[in-house]
C-alpha cells in the first residue's frame, strides 16, 4: 500500500475566522494583483502601464493595460464594449468580434489589452489572458500505482444507484494496482437545497445521509488512500472555497487512518503528480456566459475546464458562484497541475489541455427531473482511471465493459 509520504498535501484552505462579510474587496484586489503578475510575464504586456497613465501616452500608436472586465456590452454586430478596471481607474475598451479570444471574455476576469488609445477608450487589437503555459511535461515518476477518480455519489438520494456503487466496489477491491480513490464532491444529497428535495430522498436527515455515506465508503479495502473533497449539496459552508466535512458529520471518516477529508479546492501530490481538485460548483456560470460552449460543455466538461485554466481562476464570475469574503483570493490557479480533476456536471469527460490532464467524473446519482428539465444527459457510473507512471487514463462503466481512451 502506498505509505504517507506518497501523498502531500500542497494546499488546502485554511479559514481566517478574522475575516468579516465586508471584506469582498480584498477578493478582487488579491484577484488583480495575483493574475497581473502573470500577466507581466507575457512579452506583450512588459510595457503596460496604469489605466490613469493612458491620457499620457494618447499620442503612441499601441498601448498595453492589465485589468480586470467590469461589465460587457455586446453589438450587434459582434463588438464588444468592456468596462475594464485596475486599482487606479476603468477606461472603455473596444473589442472586434475577430480578436481571437472576443467570444470567451466574462465579466470579473483579469486580462491584457493591446491596442490603440483615443480619448477615454481603447481600440483592441489583442486580448491576452493570464492562461497556463504551453508543453506541461509528465513527471513520470518510477511508479506501478493507478488513481480511481469518482465524484457525486449523492448517498441519502432516492436516484443513488447502490448497484453502481457495489461495481465499483467491487472492482477497485479487485485492483491492487489502484492505490489511490480520489472523490470530488457531493458525498450526500444534503437537506433542504431546493424546493422539493425531501421527496427525493431516501434518507431524511443530514446525520444519517452521513451514517449511510460512511457504510459505502468503509467497503473500499484499507489499502487503497482515499482524498476526499465536499461539494455544493454536502454540509459545509455555503461559499468557496469550502473548508472540509466538519468532523460531527464525518466521524466515522476521520477516523480511517486510510481517509484525508480536504477543503474544495485542493492540490495533492501523489507520488510526485500534482492534482488540482475541484468540485466545479463555477461550472454552470462559466458554461452559461460563454456563447461558443453553452451547448456543449455539459455533454464534454473538458471545454469549461479549459476555460477556468485559460482565465487561471476556478470561479471567475463574481455573483454567478457564492465566494467567500476575504482578504486573499484563493481561487486562482497559482500553480500548475499535472491533472485537473472536477465533478458536479454529473458526467465524465477526459482531454488533455498544454499537457494537463483534464478529468470530469460521471455520478453514483442517476438522472434526476431537475437535470431533465435543463437537458442535461449525465453518465452515471462511468468514471476514470489514470496511470500515475504515464498520465494515461481510460474510462471506467460499471454499466459495461472497460473501454480504453
Amino acid at each position: 500500500p502506498p505509505t504517507p509520504k506518497d501523498v502531500e498535501i500542497l494546499w488546502k484552505y485554511l479559514p481566517n475566522p478574522g475575516v468579516g462579510r465586508e471584506e469582498f474587496h480584498g477578493i478582487f484586489l488579491s484577484r488583480y494583483r495575483q493574475l497581473s503578475q502573470m500577466l507581466w510575464k507575457r512579452p506583450q504586456l512588459k510595457s503596460a502601464i496604469s489605466i490613469t497613465n493612458l491620457k499620457r501616452v494618447r499620442d503612441q500608436k499601441e498601448v498595453a493595460v492589465i485589468g480586470m472586465v467590469q461589465t460587457i456590452s455586446p453589438f450587434k454586430d459582434g463588438r464588444k464594449m468592456l468596462e475594464l478596471e485596475d486599482p487606479t481607474g476603468s477606461i472603455n475598451v473596444l473589442i472586434p468580434h475577430a480578436i481571437p479570444g472576443a467570444d470567451e471574455l466574462v465579466e470579473d476576469e483579469v486580462i491584457g489589452i493591446v491596442g490603440g488609445p483615443g480619448r477615454d477608450i481603447i481600440f483592441a487589437n489583442e486580448l491576452i489572458f493570464p492562461e497556463v503555459p504551453t508543453n506541461n511535461e509528465w513527471p513520470s515518476p518510477q511508479t506501478n500505482s493507478k488513481v480511481a477518480f469518482i465524484a457525486d455519489i449523492h448517498a441519502g438520494s432516492k436516484k443513488f444507484n447502490s448497484e453502481t456503487w457495489d461495481n465499483f466496489v467491487l472492482w477497485v477491491n479487485g485492483r491492487p494496482d489502484i492505490k489511490y480513490v480520489l472523490i470530488g464532491g457531493d458525498l450526500v444529497d444534503g437537506i433542504g437545497l431546493y424546493k422539493g428535495q425531501e421527496e427525493e430522498l431516501e434518507v431524511d436527515t443530514v446525520e444519517a445521509e452521513f451514517d449511510y455515506l460512511a457504510s459505502l465508503i468503509s467497503q473500499i479495502n484499507r489499502d487503497k488512500q482515499l482524498i476526499i473533497i465536499p461539494g455544493n449539496h454536502d454540509p459545509t459552508n455555503d461559499s468557496e472555497p469550502r473548508q472540509p466535512i466538519p468532523r460531527e458529520f464525518a466521524k466515522p471518516l476521520y477516523q480511517q487512518s486510510n481517509v484525508r477529508l480536504l477543503s474544495d479546492p485542493s492540490m495533492v501530490s501523489l507520488e510526485g503528480v500534482s492534482i488540482l481538485l475541484y468540485h466545479g460548483t463555477s461550472m454552470d456560470g462559466v458554461i452559461a456566459s460563454i456563447d461558443s460552449i453553452r451547448s456543449t460543455a455539459y455533454d464534454q466538461p473538458y471545454q469549461v475546464q479549459r476555460q477556468l485554466l485559460k482565465k487561471r481562476h476556478l470561479s471567475p464570475i463574481f455573483g454567478k458562484n457564492r465566494l467567500l469574503p476575504g482578504n486573499e483570493d484563493h481561487l486562482t490557479i497559482k500553480t500548475i497541475p499535472h491533472v485537473f480533476f472536477t465533478g458536479h456536471i454529473h458526467t465524465v469527460g477526459m482531454s488533455n489541455y498544454r499537457g494537463i490532464r483534464l478529468i470530469s467524473a460521471g455520478s453514483f446519482q442517476e438522472r434526476t427531473e431537475f437535470q431533465k428539465k435543463l437537458g442535461h444527459h449525465p453518465t452515471p457510473g462511468k468514471f476514470v482511471e489514470m496511470d500515475l507512471a504515464t498520465g494515461t487514463c481510460q474510462l471506467i462503466d460499471f454499466s459495461g465493459p472497460v473501454s480504453p481512451l
